[in-house]
């Protein structure tokens, strides 16, 4: 599992890319013929109560995660990278992505489908601001300048005027 925070979390060059893989590899992996068991953490977690002394390490597997994932949050927030608004409380969205993730992990050993599953990744980066934070914004034209405007479907049949530039005021 350190493996894997590393790989996906801690050492990934784009890390909302490094966040999706790291749900993604959860499913989108070839089982083989054998059926998965599914992540030893979460199916320690799961039935912990009934070893005790499995708490610890259950605990310090889910720190490693999250931390691999506020890690990455805070990489991406960063003014060189912008991938996520610099805004977005890293502590509470590596909590929350952990609890998806730990439930993305109970729906594969479920059998959920992948198209699913990756809709449920989809909304867990959404919920972090990814793809939000590029936004580029254009600045507003200024009073009397000459602008073109968006092209419409009823311009195919507006004859040569449709082309005319138009004046924004």
């Amino acid at each position: 599992m350190e493996g894997r925070v590393r790989t996906h979390l801690r050492d990934a060059q784009d890390p909302v890319a490094g966040i999706r893989s790291f749900f993604t590899s959860a499913f989108d992996t070839d089982p083989g013929p054998e059926p998965d068991p599914g992540c030893l953490l979460t199916n320690t977690a799961v039935e912990s109560f009934t070893v005790p002394q499995a708490t610890p390490g259950v605990r310090r597997g889910l720190e490693t995660i999250e931390s691999g994932f506020a890690d990455a949050l805070t990489r991406a927030c960063t003014r060189a990278q912008r991938l996520l608004p610099p805004e977005l409380d890293v502590e509470r969205s590596a909590t929350q992505l952990l609890a998806l993730y730990q439930g993305l992990l109970v729906l594969v050993r479920s059998g959920t489908g992948a198209a699913k599953l990756h809709t449920i990744t989809d909304g867990a980066l959404a919920s972090i601001g990814a793809g939000q934070a590029r936004t580029v914004k254009r600045p507003l034209p200024q009073a009397g300048r000459r602008t073109r405007r968006p092209w419409r479907r009823s311009d195919a049949y507006a004859g040569p005027a449709s082309s005319a530039h138009h004046v924004t005021t």
